[in-house]
Protein backbone atom coordinates (compact mmCIF):
# COMPACT_ATOMS: atom_id res chain seq x y z
CA UNK A 1 0.00 0.00 0.00
CA UNK A 2 1.39 3.39 -1.01
CA UNK A 3 1.59 5.85 1.91
CA UNK A 4 2.45 9.57 1.74
CA UNK A 5 2.94 12.03 4.60
CA UNK A 6 2.24 15.77 4.46
CA UNK A 7 2.98 18.67 6.79
CA UNK A 8 0.87 21.80 7.24
CA UNK A 9 1.39 24.97 9.25
CA UNK A 10 -0.76 28.09 9.51
CA UNK A 11 -0.98 31.23 11.65
CA UNK A 12 -3.74 33.88 11.83
CA UNK A 13 -3.93 36.98 14.00
CA UNK A 14 -6.66 37.30 16.64
CA UNK A 15 -8.58 40.57 16.17
CA UNK A 16 -11.75 42.14 17.47
CA UNK A 17 -14.91 42.17 15.38
CA UNK A 18 -14.44 38.67 13.95
CA UNK A 19 -16.08 35.34 14.80
CA UNK A 20 -13.71 32.63 16.00
CA UNK A 21 -13.94 29.51 13.87
CA UNK A 22 -11.62 26.63 14.74
CA UNK A 23 -11.75 22.99 13.73
CA UNK A 24 -14.97 23.59 11.84
CA UNK A 25 -16.96 24.92 14.81
CA UNK A 26 -17.84 28.41 16.11
CA UNK A 27 -16.34 29.25 19.52
CA UNK A 28 -17.45 31.95 21.93
CA UNK A 29 -14.62 34.46 22.29
CA UNK A 30 -14.15 38.20 22.28
CA UNK A 31 -11.86 37.99 19.26
CA UNK A 32 -11.73 36.06 16.03
CA UNK A 33 -9.07 35.08 13.50
CA UNK A 34 -8.27 37.55 10.74
CA UNK A 35 -8.39 36.23 7.18
CA UNK A 36 -10.05 36.31 3.76
CA UNK A 37 -12.19 33.26 4.56
CA UNK A 38 -13.49 32.41 8.02
CA UNK A 39 -9.75 31.98 8.85
CA UNK A 40 -10.11 28.54 10.45
CA UNK A 41 -6.41 28.04 11.09
CA UNK A 42 -6.71 24.34 11.91
CA UNK A 43 -8.57 23.47 8.73
CA UNK A 44 -6.17 25.55 6.64
CA UNK A 45 -3.20 23.65 8.05
CA UNK A 46 -4.93 20.34 7.35
CA UNK A 47 -5.59 21.43 3.76
CA UNK A 48 -1.92 22.33 3.29
CA UNK A 49 -0.86 18.97 4.70
CA UNK A 50 -3.18 17.07 2.37
CA UNK A 51 -2.17 19.05 -0.70
CA UNK A 52 1.50 18.74 0.18
CA UNK A 53 1.28 14.98 0.61
CA UNK A 54 -0.37 14.69 -2.79
CA UNK A 55 2.16 17.09 -4.38
CA UNK A 56 -0.62 19.52 -5.33
CA UNK A 57 0.91 22.80 -4.10
CA UNK A 58 -0.94 24.58 -1.26
CA UNK A 59 -4.22 26.10 -0.12
CA UNK A 60 -3.34 29.56 -1.43
CA UNK A 61 -2.86 28.20 -4.91
CA UNK A 62 -6.24 26.45 -5.08
CA UNK A 63 -8.25 28.95 -2.99
CA UNK A 64 -6.52 32.35 -3.42
CA UNK A 65 -7.42 35.24 -1.13
CA UNK A 66 -7.86 37.38 -4.23
CA UNK A 67 -10.92 35.40 -5.32
CA UNK A 68 -14.27 36.85 -4.29
CA UNK A 69 -15.91 33.44 -4.10
CA UNK A 70 -13.78 32.60 -1.05
CA UNK A 71 -14.56 35.80 0.86
CA UNK A 72 -15.77 34.72 4.35
CA UNK A 73 -16.24 31.17 3.04
CA UNK A 74 -16.75 28.33 5.51
CA UNK A 75 -13.37 26.57 5.62
CA UNK A 76 -15.12 23.21 5.84
CA UNK A 77 -16.02 23.80 2.19
CA UNK A 78 -12.34 24.29 1.40
CA UNK A 79 -11.47 21.10 3.27
CA UNK A 80 -14.10 19.11 1.40
CA UNK A 81 -12.81 20.44 -1.91
CA UNK A 82 -9.27 19.58 -0.87
CA UNK A 83 -10.29 15.99 -0.15
CA UNK A 84 -11.89 15.90 -3.61
CA UNK A 85 -8.75 17.34 -5.17
CA UNK A 86 -6.42 14.71 -3.71
CA UNK A 87 -8.92 12.05 -4.80
CA UNK A 88 -8.24 13.07 -8.40
CA UNK A 89 -4.72 11.71 -7.92
CA UNK A 90 -5.96 8.53 -6.28
CA UNK A 91 -5.51 9.47 -2.60
CA UNK A 92 -7.75 9.62 0.43
CA UNK A 93 -7.10 10.60 4.02
CA UNK A 94 -5.72 7.95 6.36
CA UNK A 95 -5.51 9.91 9.61
CA UNK A 96 -4.89 13.41 10.98
CA UNK A 97 -2.59 14.30 13.90
CA UNK A 98 -2.92 18.02 14.72
CA UNK A 99 -1.53 20.24 17.44
CA UNK A 100 -2.92 23.70 18.20
CA UNK A 101 -0.95 26.52 19.85
CA UNK A 102 -3.34 28.77 21.78
CA UNK A 103 -3.62 30.04 25.34
CA UNK A 104 -7.21 31.19 25.01
CA UNK A 105 -9.96 30.22 24.67
CA UNK A 106 -9.77 26.92 26.50
CA UNK A 107 -10.38 24.16 23.96
CA UNK A 108 -10.53 20.97 26.01
CA UNK A 109 -14.34 20.83 25.99
CA UNK A 110 -14.47 21.43 22.24
CA UNK A 111 -11.90 18.93 20.97
CA UNK A 112 -14.32 16.02 20.58
CA UNK A 113 -16.77 18.19 18.63
CA UNK A 114 -13.97 19.32 16.31
CA UNK A 115 -12.91 15.72 15.78
CA UNK A 116 -16.44 14.70 14.85
CA UNK A 117 -16.93 17.64 12.50
CA UNK A 118 -13.60 17.18 10.71
CA UNK A 119 -14.05 13.43 10.39
CA UNK A 120 -17.46 14.02 8.84
CA UNK A 121 -16.09 16.44 6.24
CA UNK A 122 -13.17 14.17 5.32
CA UNK A 123 -15.28 10.98 5.41
CA UNK A 124 -13.02 9.19 7.89
CA UNK A 125 -13.55 7.72 11.36
CA UNK A 126 -13.49 10.04 14.37
CA UNK A 127 -10.79 7.81 15.80
CA UNK A 128 -8.57 8.86 12.89
CA UNK A 129 -8.57 12.54 13.93
CA UNK A 130 -6.27 13.53 16.79
CA UNK A 131 -6.19 17.11 18.12
CA UNK A 132 -4.08 18.29 21.08
CA UNK A 133 -2.82 21.64 22.41
CA UNK A 134 0.77 22.72 23.11
CA UNK A 135 2.81 25.84 22.49
CA UNK A 136 3.59 24.98 18.87
CA UNK A 137 1.07 24.14 16.22
CA UNK A 138 2.04 21.51 13.68
CA UNK A 139 0.27 18.63 12.05
CA UNK A 140 0.98 15.57 10.06
CA UNK A 141 -1.34 13.63 7.81
CA UNK A 142 -1.10 10.16 6.34
CA UNK A 143 -2.51 9.39 2.93
CA UNK A 144 -2.84 6.03 1.36
CA UNK A 145 -3.43 5.39 -2.30
CA UNK A 146 -6.85 4.43 -3.60
CA UNK A 147 -4.94 2.36 -6.10
CA UNK A 148 -3.21 0.35 -3.40
CA UNK A 149 -3.91 -3.16 -4.50
CA UNK A 150 -3.65 -6.74 -3.37
CA UNK A 151 -2.13 -7.58 -6.74
CA UNK A 152 0.39 -4.75 -6.80
CA UNK A 153 -0.19 -4.02 -10.47
CA UNK A 154 -2.69 -1.16 -10.59
CA UNK A 155 -0.64 1.43 -8.76
CA UNK A 156 2.41 0.87 -10.98
CA UNK A 157 0.69 1.57 -14.31
CA UNK A 158 0.45 5.11 -15.61
CA UNK A 159 -1.81 6.04 -18.50
CA UNK A 160 -0.19 8.61 -20.77
CA UNK A 161 -0.59 10.14 -24.22
CA UNK A 162 2.15 8.98 -26.57
CA UNK A 163 4.69 11.29 -28.21
CA UNK A 164 2.24 11.88 -31.07
CA UNK A 165 -0.44 13.06 -28.66
CA UNK A 166 -2.62 9.96 -29.05
CA UNK A 167 -4.18 7.60 -26.51
CA UNK A 168 -5.95 4.52 -27.86
CA UNK A 169 -8.71 2.62 -26.04
CA UNK A 170 -10.28 -0.66 -27.16
CA UNK A 171 -13.79 -1.31 -25.85
CA UNK A 172 -14.94 -4.92 -25.69
CA UNK A 173 -18.55 -5.39 -24.66
CA UNK A 174 -20.97 -8.25 -24.06
CA UNK A 175 -18.47 -11.06 -24.49
CA UNK A 176 -21.06 -13.38 -22.87
CA UNK A 177 -18.32 -15.95 -22.43
CA UNK A 178 -19.22 -19.52 -21.55
CA UNK A 179 -16.21 -21.38 -20.26
CA UNK A 180 -15.63 -24.64 -22.15
CA UNK A 181 -18.32 -23.87 -24.74
CA UNK A 182 -17.00 -23.89 -28.34
CA UNK A 183 -19.51 -21.18 -29.24
CA UNK A 184 -17.34 -18.74 -27.28
CA UNK A 185 -14.15 -19.52 -29.19
CA UNK A 186 -14.88 -16.82 -31.77
CA UNK A 187 -15.06 -14.23 -28.98
CA UNK A 188 -11.48 -15.03 -27.90
CA UNK A 189 -10.36 -15.08 -31.53
CA UNK A 190 -11.77 -11.62 -32.10
CA UNK A 191 -10.31 -10.22 -28.87
CA UNK A 192 -6.87 -11.50 -29.81
CA UNK A 193 -7.09 -10.23 -33.38
CA UNK A 194 -8.18 -6.77 -32.25
CA UNK A 195 -5.43 -6.51 -29.64
CA UNK A 196 -2.74 -7.62 -32.08
CA UNK A 197 -3.97 -5.21 -34.74
CA UNK A 198 -4.72 -2.11 -32.67
CA UNK A 199 -2.09 -2.26 -29.90
CA UNK A 200 -4.21 -0.21 -27.46
CA UNK A 201 -2.98 1.75 -24.46
CA UNK A 202 -6.01 0.60 -22.44
CA UNK A 203 -8.76 -2.00 -22.72
CA UNK A 204 -12.22 -1.42 -21.25
CA UNK A 205 -14.71 -4.26 -20.85
CA UNK A 206 -18.16 -2.69 -20.53
CA UNK A 207 -20.09 -5.50 -18.90
CA UNK A 208 -21.58 -8.95 -19.40
CA UNK A 209 -18.14 -10.50 -19.73
CA UNK A 210 -19.31 -13.93 -18.56
CA UNK A 211 -22.55 -15.80 -19.17
CA UNK A 212 -22.12 -19.16 -17.43
CA UNK A 213 -20.49 -20.88 -14.48
CA UNK A 214 -17.74 -21.39 -13.50
CA UNK A 215 -17.56 -17.61 -13.33
CA UNK A 216 -13.98 -17.47 -12.07
CA UNK A 217 -12.62 -19.66 -14.86
CA UNK A 218 -14.59 -17.75 -17.47
CA UNK A 219 -13.49 -14.34 -16.23
CA UNK A 220 -9.86 -15.41 -16.02
CA UNK A 221 -9.96 -16.87 -19.53
CA UNK A 222 -11.23 -13.64 -21.06
CA UNK A 223 -9.00 -11.28 -19.10
CA UNK A 224 -5.80 -13.26 -19.63
CA UNK A 225 -6.00 -12.42 -23.34
CA UNK A 226 -5.28 -8.83 -22.29
CA UNK A 227 -3.02 -9.35 -19.28
CA UNK A 228 -0.75 -11.77 -21.17
CA UNK A 229 0.01 -8.88 -23.51
CA UNK A 230 0.74 -6.61 -20.52
CA UNK A 231 -2.00 -4.16 -21.53
CA UNK A 232 -3.71 -2.17 -18.74
CA UNK A 233 -7.44 -2.89 -18.47
CA UNK A 234 -10.59 -2.21 -16.47
CA UNK A 235 -13.98 -3.91 -16.23
CA UNK A 236 -17.39 -2.41 -15.57
CA UNK A 237 -20.10 -4.93 -14.74
CA UNK A 238 -23.25 -5.70 -16.71
CA UNK A 239 -26.53 -7.14 -15.52
CA UNK A 240 -25.52 -10.76 -16.22
CA UNK A 241 -22.01 -10.93 -14.73
CA UNK A 242 -23.13 -11.65 -11.17
CA UNK A 243 -25.73 -14.24 -12.20
CA UNK A 244 -23.12 -16.99 -12.57
CA UNK A 245 -22.81 -18.11 -8.90
CA UNK A 246 -20.41 -15.33 -7.92
CA UNK A 247 -21.34 -11.97 -6.42
CA UNK A 248 -20.15 -8.59 -7.67
CA UNK A 249 -17.85 -8.38 -4.63
CA UNK A 250 -16.26 -11.71 -5.44
CA UNK A 251 -15.87 -10.93 -9.12
CA UNK A 252 -14.37 -7.52 -8.40
CA UNK A 253 -11.81 -9.01 -6.01
CA UNK A 254 -11.01 -11.72 -8.54
CA UNK A 255 -10.39 -9.17 -11.30
CA UNK A 256 -8.08 -7.18 -9.04
CA UNK A 257 -5.83 -10.23 -8.77
CA UNK A 258 -5.28 -10.28 -12.54
CA UNK A 259 -2.06 -8.56 -13.66
CA UNK A 260 -2.40 -5.12 -15.32
CA UNK A 261 -5.86 -4.37 -13.95
CA UNK A 262 -6.44 -0.74 -12.95
CA UNK A 263 -9.40 -1.29 -10.63
CA UNK A 264 -9.09 0.59 -7.33
CA UNK A 265 -9.67 -0.97 -3.93
CA UNK A 266 -13.44 -1.25 -3.62
CA UNK A 267 -13.50 -0.44 0.11
CA UNK A 268 -16.89 -1.37 1.54
CA UNK A 269 -18.86 -1.25 -1.74
CA UNK A 270 -19.39 -4.06 -4.23
CA UNK A 271 -18.35 -2.22 -7.37
CA UNK A 272 -17.14 1.39 -7.03
CA UNK A 273 -17.20 4.12 -9.62
CA UNK A 274 -13.77 5.54 -10.38
CA UNK A 275 -11.97 7.88 -12.73
CA UNK A 276 -8.69 7.23 -14.54
CA UNK A 277 -6.53 10.20 -15.45
CA UNK A 278 -4.49 10.12 -18.66
CA UNK A 279 -1.29 12.12 -18.30
CA UNK A 280 0.14 14.56 -20.80
CA UNK A 281 2.79 13.31 -23.22
CA UNK A 282 5.23 15.95 -22.00
CA UNK A 283 4.78 15.95 -18.22
CA UNK A 284 2.81 14.45 -15.34
CA UNK A 285 -0.15 16.80 -15.73
CA UNK A 286 -3.60 15.30 -16.19
CA UNK A 287 -4.72 15.72 -19.82
CA UNK A 288 -7.89 13.59 -20.09
CA UNK A 289 -10.29 11.67 -17.86
CA UNK A 290 -11.92 8.26 -18.20
CA UNK A 291 -14.98 7.73 -15.97
CA UNK A 292 -15.78 4.08 -15.26
CA UNK A 293 -19.15 3.52 -13.60
CA UNK A 294 -21.42 0.71 -12.49
CA UNK A 295 -24.86 0.99 -14.12
CA UNK A 296 -26.18 -1.85 -11.92
CA UNK A 297 -28.64 -4.49 -13.12
CA UNK A 298 -32.40 -4.53 -12.67
CA UNK A 299 -34.90 -2.05 -11.29
CA UNK A 300 -35.07 -2.21 -7.48
CA UNK A 301 -38.72 -1.10 -7.51
CA UNK A 302 -41.52 -3.63 -7.90
CA UNK A 303 -43.74 -1.20 -9.78
CA UNK A 304 -40.97 -0.20 -12.23
CA UNK A 305 -39.87 -2.94 -14.58
CA UNK A 306 -36.70 -3.10 -16.65
CA UNK A 307 -33.27 -1.94 -15.64
CA UNK A 308 -31.71 0.06 -12.82
CA UNK A 309 -30.54 3.67 -13.04
CA UNK A 310 -27.64 5.69 -11.65
CA UNK A 311 -28.26 6.69 -8.04
CA UNK A 312 -28.17 10.26 -6.77
CA UNK A 313 -25.02 9.34 -4.82
CA UNK A 314 -23.33 8.28 -8.06
CA UNK A 315 -24.34 11.49 -9.78
CA UNK A 316 -23.05 13.52 -6.83
CA UNK A 317 -19.80 11.52 -6.96
CA UNK A 318 -19.42 12.31 -10.65
CA UNK A 319 -20.14 16.01 -10.12
CA UNK A 320 -17.59 16.18 -7.31
CA UNK A 321 -14.91 14.41 -9.34
CA UNK A 322 -15.53 16.61 -12.35
CA UNK A 323 -15.51 19.79 -10.26
CA UNK A 324 -12.28 18.81 -8.51
CA UNK A 325 -10.45 18.08 -11.75
CA UNK A 326 -11.80 21.26 -13.31
CA UNK A 327 -10.65 23.32 -10.33
CA UNK A 328 -7.20 21.73 -10.52
CA UNK A 329 -7.09 22.64 -14.23
CA UNK A 330 -7.59 26.36 -13.59
CA UNK A 331 -11.35 26.18 -14.08
CA UNK A 332 -11.20 24.44 -17.48
CA UNK A 333 -12.95 21.03 -17.76
CA UNK A 334 -10.60 18.29 -18.92
CA UNK A 335 -11.67 16.29 -22.00
CA UNK A 336 -13.40 13.16 -20.72
CA UNK A 337 -15.28 10.05 -21.82
CA UNK A 338 -17.37 7.66 -19.73
CA UNK A 339 -17.82 3.89 -19.83
CA UNK A 340 -20.66 1.81 -18.36
CA UNK A 341 -22.96 -1.01 -19.46
CA UNK A 342 -26.62 0.06 -19.59
CA UNK A 343 -27.43 3.01 -21.89
CA UNK A 344 -28.92 6.22 -20.53
CA UNK A 345 -32.55 7.05 -21.36
CA UNK A 346 -31.25 9.80 -23.65
CA UNK A 347 -30.04 7.15 -26.11
CA UNK A 348 -33.63 6.53 -27.18
CA UNK A 349 -34.50 10.21 -27.13
CA UNK A 350 -31.57 10.98 -29.42
CA UNK A 351 -32.01 8.02 -31.79
CA UNK A 352 -35.69 8.85 -32.30
CA UNK A 353 -35.02 12.50 -33.12
CA UNK A 354 -35.04 12.87 -36.90
CA UNK A 355 -32.65 15.81 -36.74
CA UNK A 356 -30.01 14.04 -34.63
CA UNK A 357 -26.95 12.87 -36.54
CA UNK A 358 -26.55 9.11 -36.07
CA UNK A 359 -23.81 6.94 -37.55
CA UNK A 360 -23.54 3.17 -37.33
CA UNK A 361 -26.08 0.38 -36.93
CA UNK A 362 -29.32 0.59 -34.96
CA UNK A 363 -31.36 -2.61 -35.01
CA UNK A 364 -33.16 -2.36 -31.68
CA UNK A 365 -34.48 0.12 -29.16
CA UNK A 366 -32.07 0.93 -26.36
CA UNK A 367 -32.94 -1.09 -23.26
CA UNK A 368 -32.46 1.88 -20.96
CA UNK A 369 -33.90 2.45 -17.47
CA UNK A 370 -37.52 3.57 -17.28
CA UNK A 371 -36.49 6.22 -14.75
CA UNK A 372 -34.14 9.06 -15.67
CA UNK A 373 -32.16 10.06 -12.59
CA UNK A 374 -30.18 12.83 -14.31
CA UNK A 375 -26.69 11.55 -15.11
CA UNK A 376 -26.77 13.02 -18.63
CA UNK A 377 -27.80 16.40 -17.24
CA UNK A 378 -24.95 16.26 -14.74
CA UNK A 379 -22.48 15.54 -17.53
CA UNK A 380 -23.85 18.32 -19.70
CA UNK A 381 -23.69 20.86 -16.87
CA UNK A 382 -20.20 19.78 -15.79
CA UNK A 383 -18.89 20.19 -19.31
CA UNK A 384 -16.13 17.58 -19.36
CA UNK A 385 -17.68 14.42 -20.87
CA UNK A 386 -17.48 14.34 -24.65
CA UNK A 387 -19.00 10.87 -25.08
CA UNK A 388 -20.39 7.86 -23.28
CA UNK A 389 -19.71 4.27 -24.42
CA UNK A 390 -22.02 1.41 -23.42
CA UNK A 391 -22.99 -2.14 -24.38
CA UNK A 392 -26.07 -4.13 -23.34
CA UNK A 393 -27.95 -4.00 -26.67
CA UNK A 394 -26.18 -6.49 -28.93
CA UNK A 395 -27.66 -5.32 -32.23
CA UNK A 396 -26.59 -1.69 -31.86
CA UNK A 397 -23.20 -0.15 -32.50
CA UNK A 398 -24.27 3.38 -33.39
CA UNK A 399 -23.10 6.74 -32.16
CA UNK A 400 -25.51 9.68 -32.05
CA UNK A 401 -24.86 13.29 -31.09
CA UNK A 402 -27.21 14.65 -28.45
CA UNK A 403 -26.85 18.18 -27.12
CA UNK A 404 -23.10 18.15 -27.67
CA UNK A 405 -22.43 14.73 -26.06
CA UNK A 406 -21.91 11.67 -28.23
CA UNK A 407 -23.98 8.70 -27.07
CA UNK A 408 -22.24 5.61 -28.44
CA UNK A 409 -22.34 1.83 -28.28
CA UNK A 410 -19.44 -0.57 -28.45
CA UNK A 411 -19.62 -3.52 -30.82
CA UNK A 412 -20.88 -6.90 -29.62
CA UNK A 413 -17.76 -9.00 -28.95
CA UNK A 414 -19.25 -12.35 -27.96
CA UNK A 415 -19.88 -15.57 -29.82
CA UNK A 416 -23.16 -17.34 -30.54
CA UNK A 417 -24.07 -17.79 -26.86
CA UNK A 418 -26.86 -15.20 -26.78
CA UNK A 419 -28.89 -13.20 -29.30
CA UNK A 420 -26.78 -11.35 -31.88
CA UNK A 421 -27.13 -10.28 -35.50
CA UNK A 422 -23.90 -8.37 -36.13
CA UNK A 423 -20.43 -9.83 -36.84
CA UNK A 424 -18.53 -9.59 -33.57
CA UNK A 425 -15.80 -7.03 -33.02
CA UNK A 426 -14.82 -4.07 -30.87
CA UNK A 427 -14.96 -0.30 -30.76
CA UNK A 428 -11.73 1.68 -30.84
CA UNK A 429 -11.47 5.21 -29.43
CA UNK A 430 -8.37 7.32 -30.04
CA UNK A 431 -8.18 10.50 -27.95
CA UNK A 432 -6.25 13.53 -29.16
CA UNK A 433 -4.16 15.37 -26.58
CA UNK A 434 -4.93 19.02 -25.91
CA UNK A 435 -8.24 19.11 -27.76
CA UNK A 436 -11.82 18.03 -27.18
CA UNK A 437 -11.66 15.65 -30.14
CA UNK A 438 -11.28 11.94 -30.79
CA UNK A 439 -11.55 9.41 -33.59
CA UNK A 440 -13.47 6.16 -33.29
CA UNK A 441 -14.11 3.12 -35.44
CA UNK A 442 -15.46 -0.42 -35.33
CA UNK A 443 -12.84 -3.14 -35.73
CA UNK A 444 -14.16 -6.38 -37.24
CA UNK A 445 -12.39 -9.46 -38.59
CA UNK A 446 -9.94 -8.10 -41.14
CA UNK A 447 -11.62 -4.71 -41.61
CA UNK A 448 -12.56 -1.34 -40.13
CA UNK A 449 -16.01 0.20 -40.56
CA UNK A 450 -17.85 3.34 -39.45
CA UNK A 451 -14.83 5.53 -38.77
CA UNK A 452 -15.93 8.85 -37.28
CA UNK A 453 -14.40 11.94 -35.71
CA UNK A 454 -15.83 13.83 -32.76
CA UNK A 455 -17.29 16.35 -33.12
CA UNK A 456 -16.71 16.86 -36.87
CA UNK A 457 -18.66 13.80 -38.08
CA UNK A 458 -21.70 14.85 -36.07
CA UNK A 459 -21.96 18.54 -36.92
CA UNK A 460 -23.61 19.94 -40.04
CA UNK A 461 -21.31 22.33 -41.84
CA UNK A 462 -22.34 25.52 -43.57
CA UNK A 463 -22.88 24.30 -47.12
CA UNK A 464 -22.65 27.87 -48.41
CA UNK A 465 -18.96 28.03 -47.40
CA UNK A 466 -17.84 24.87 -49.14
Amino acid sequence: MKIRVGFGFDVHQLVEGRELWLGGILLEHEKGLLGHSDADVLIHAICDALLGAANMRDIGYHFPDTAGEFKNVDSKILLKRTVELIATKGYRVGNIDATICAERPKLKAHISVMQTKLAEVMDIDVDDVSIIMIKLKVLFVLLFSLWGATSGFAQNTKLKFNKDGKFKIVQFTDVHFKYGNPASDVALERINEVLDTEHPDLVVFTGDVIYAAPADSGMHKVLEQVSNRKIPFVVTFGNHDDEQKMTRDQLYDLIREVPYNLLPDRGNVSSPDYVLAVKSSSDAKEAALLYCMDSHSYSPMKDVDGYNWFTFDQIAWYRNQSAAYTAANNGQPLPAVAFFHIPLPEYNEAAEDENAILRGTRMERACAPKINSGMFTAMKESGDVMATFVGHDHDNDYAVMWKGILLAYGRYTGGNTVYNHLPNGARVIELNEGTRTFTSWIRLKGEVIDKVSYPASFVKDDWRKR
